[in-house]
């Protein structure tokens, strides 16, 4: 939640969150809701089908095993990252539209939160060991759409502790070569954003 403020207060779009504990009676009604789906009998029969309903309530099982939950807004029609295909891609980024660029300039604002935050669980760009999880870049469609950021997490390290240490100055390491590569493309391309057309500073 720490991070979904860091967001807010950077100007970038993230649904309004909160958490809600097992002393509520909504925490309570949301367990007791997704318990009911999942154990619901498949309409269809097949081998598949009940297999992927098992391994379904063994999942919202096992999510559900905690004192707390965090309630997320709805983001309506929003086209995740993960599984767009390429053309719907080009057409939500694309620099020559008012939305492209603005989707272009919020998706570079939260690659460079997310190597404040130290926050691997998203975008890709050399800072970290994993694949990122394009599930939490999130689109809206339109003219007035928008780069969603969602599930943002902060991961702090202390370099007063020894094993962190090492964590520490990896972080600085790559945190370096990463606004270094930044600036030399940037140089490369004169500032003007490469060959994709200017950007307009003053438009949402």
């Amino acid at each position: 939640m720490y991070a979904a403020e860091v967001a807010r207060y950077l100007g970038l779009v993230c649904p309004a969150v909160r958490q809600t504990c097992c002393a509520d009676q909504e925490w309570r009604m949301i367990k007791s809701t997704l318990k009911r789906i999942v154990t619901t009998p498949a309409g269809d029969s097949n081998d598949d089908a009940v297999r992927f309903k098992i391994r379904m309530q063994q999942y919202v099982g096992g999510a559900l095993n905690r004192p707390n939950l965090m309630v997320m807004e709805l983001v309506p029609g929003a086209t995740m990252l993960e599984g767009c295909p390429p053309t719907k891609a080009a057409e939500l980024l694309d620099p020559a539209t008012p939305a492209g660029r603005r989707r272009l300039r919020e998706l570079g604002a939260l690659v460079a939160m997310d190597a404040l935050l130290n926050n691997s669980d998203r975008a890709t760009c050399g800072m970290f060991d994993n694949d990122g999880n394009a599930r939490n870049i999130l689109f809206t469609p339109g003219d007035d759409g928008h780069t969603v950021a969602i599930d943002q997490a902060c991961c702090s390290l202390d370099p007063a502790n020894t094993i962190s240490k090492r964590l520490v100055d990896r972080y600085h390491q790559r945190l370096d070569q990463f606004l270094t590569d930044i600036w030399a493309t940037e140089a490369g391309s004169g500032g003007g954003g490469g060959g994709g057309g200017s950007a307009e500073p003053s438009s949402p």
